[in-house]
């Protein structure tokens, strides 16, 4: 059997960025496509190799992971005669930096995608009581399933926050041209994952209808046009790539659109009919047609030409650990931003001195302009130590525990550090979409309550503050009290908890804690946002489900000093927003 598996599907720029970086380190891999649309990431076989139901995830041999960016990492660290991270540690400081920006840019891009490109879609080969026919044999979640019938409605984003997700997107264009001013890549003038991380989101903004412009950003272009005839990048695109990539497609989905308005006289409705049969096909299937003539056409060339094997060494090498941070710590949060608490809990743990800057977002308080100079953004935690930013989730983690004892471990061991990363990143899709609601309206929605007696007071502070149109529907809704009505209610968000709760001790029956048999980083970080979801009522002893090491795991907890400290913290933070 094949050493490395891939799972991938086309179109998606993070499963992209782990291909390139196979290819770059000429490692031999299968790929497994998984179709999106069909929602096949959340079968019951791929939840077991990745939990999350995301793309991608890799197997090497009896090893899986997921998360691109820990993917990439760990290949780097297994295979490391092609370095695609720098050694020096602030050039590997920066590379993390980049791999944040592209984050940071995937929230407006995959919403604006879900709008101009796979709504446009869906409609084209779907009738809408079919598409939601088609949902409800995949799903049963009333999230998931509401938000197939807002994408095929068209209903994602209005047309004004089409134009905010637009003008943010080129901003952030802008950042990048800047940043390759009188430079050929992006870090220490050598090719690195920055370049992996970027480009292939770059590369899809054409897909979305925003071309980018050579005489407006002539640096991105050159830059673009160099890593596009790289091998690597000409090998992992794809056929949906090669069909996205112009101009003029993307505009004809857009005038396909069986939601336009103006569809023309008999003439041209009867081309339009024509016209969406040609998008009618399984575009996934003809990608598995392609690999499967790929890998045909490799194992003849196998017959006459010895293709290397590249085992991964019996004993890796351990993880290049940067300087520990020396000087003073300063975390930039907000006191109801869980991965902000998450910081303050692991500063707690280390012992580390650290001075904390409220920043008031997204409540409607006002960005100090010392944050902004420094961080030139609004997401948070944003930490400064030794005169440098650090950025990058579970990057910023993995550097303050780094200057810890015994208690808070971060092991140079590439796969308990992969494991420790995924750990701390959490399933992003159950936060974002059930645990996030849950905890604005339960928490947060009181406290808007009792600062602005009337959401007319509210509006006046967001519009002051620049509050783009979705944040500040979703502020609005959690001061009423409606942030659950789209997830089904609590008892929703409460069912998946308990199905991630069962998971983690699951977790924990082995050998007592998340990534092994001591605490690290990824037990506290999951700790944090257990006692925030249980701040906003959730009760993890109702599950029924937890097993006896993961109530020993709880119990540590309890006895640990910094676990007190930090309640202490937050409850002190707190009521000073209160009082603001």
């Amino acid at each position: 059997s094949p050493q490395i598996v891939l799972y991938d599907t086309p179109g998606s720029p993070c499963a992209r960025r782990v291909r390139i970086s196979l290819l770059e380190k000429g490692l031999p891999f299968e790929r497994v496509i998984l179709d999106l649309a069909k929602m096949e990431n959340k079968a019951d076989w791929y939840l077991r190799i990745n939990p999350n139901g995301q793309v991608p995830a890799i197997r090497i041999q009896d090893v899986l992971l997921y998360e691109s960016n820990v993917i990439t990492e760990y290949l780097d660290a297994l295979w490391p005669d092609v370095s695609l991270y720098p050694q020096d540690a602030q050039q590997y400081g920066e590379v993390k930096g980049w791999q944040t920006f592209e984050m940071r840019l995937s929230k407006h891009f995959g919403l604006l995608q879900y709008a101009r490109l796979l709504g446009p879609l869906s409609r084209i080969q779907y009738s809408f009581d079919d598409f939601m026919t088609e949902a409800s044999r995949r799903t049963s979640e009333p999230t998931l399933l509401e938000w197939e019938r807002r994408v095929w409605c068209g209903e994602v984003l209005t047309a004004a926050e089409e134009a905010e997700y637009e003008a943010a997107l080129y901003q952030r264009l802008n950042e990048v041209e800047a940043a390759l001013e009188g430079k050929t890549y992006l870090v220490a003038e050598r090719f690195s994952q920055a370049e992996i991380s970027v480009y292939p989101r770059l590369a899809m903004y054409p897909y979305i209808r925003l071309p980018i412009a050579p005489q407006r950003y002539p640096n991105v272009t050159k830059w673009m046009a160099r890593l596009r005839c790289r091998p690597s990048f000409v090998q992992s695109s794809t056929l949906v790539d090669r069909l996205m990539g112009g101009r003029l497609l993307p505009l004809l989905l857009q005038r396909l659109d069986p939601l336009r308005e103006d569809q023309g006289s008999l003439a041209e409705r009867f081309a339009l009919v024509m016209g969406r049969r040609l998008f009618a096909g399984d575009v996934m299937q003809r990608q598995r047609q392609l690999d499967g003539w790929r890998e045909r056409s490799e194992r003849l060339r196998e017959v006459f030409i010895k293709t290397p094997n590249f085992p991964p060494p019996s004993n890796p090498p351990r993880t290049r650990l940067p300087t520990a941070l020396s000087g003073e710590v300063v975390i930039w949060g907000c006191p109801f931003n869980t991965e902000t608490l998450i910081a303050v809990a692991v500063l707690l743990a280390t012992g580390k001195a650290f001075r904390f800057q409220p920043v008031y977002s997204p409540l409607g308080q006002e960005y100090a302009d010392r944050y902004r100079q420094l961080a030139g953004r609004t997401e948070l935690p944003f930490i400064e130590c030794d005169g440098m930013p650090l950025e990058g989730w579970p990057y910023v983690l993995g550097r303050i525990a780094e200057c810890s004892g015994a208690s808070v471990r971060y092991p140079a061991v590439p796969l308990q550090r992969a494991r420790i990363q995924i750990a701390c990143l959490g399933d992003s899709v159950v936060n974002f979409k059930y645990v996030r609601p849950l905890y604005w309206q339960k928490v947060v929605g009181p406290w808007l309550r009792e600062r602005f007696s009337s959401l007319e007071d509210l509006n006046l502070l967001l519009a002051h503050h620049g509050t783009d149109t979705s944040q500040t529907q979703f502020i609005q809704n959690a001061w009423q009290g409606y942030l659950l009505d789209t997830v089904g209610g609590d008892s929703a968000c409460y069912s998946l908890l308990d199905t991630r709760l069962a998971w983690l001790s699951e977790q924990c029956s082995a050998e007592g804690y998340l990534c092994g048999v001591q605490a690290t980083i990824a037990d506290i970080a999951e700790w944090v946002r257990l006692q925030e979801v249980m701040r906003a009522g959730y009760k993890p002893e109702m599950a029924g489900q937890l097993s006896a090491r993961m109530m020993g795991w709880l119990e540590w907890f309890e006895v640990q000093e910094f676990s007190w400290q930090w309640r202490d913290f937050v409850e002190r933070w707190r009521a000073t927003l209160r009082h603001r």
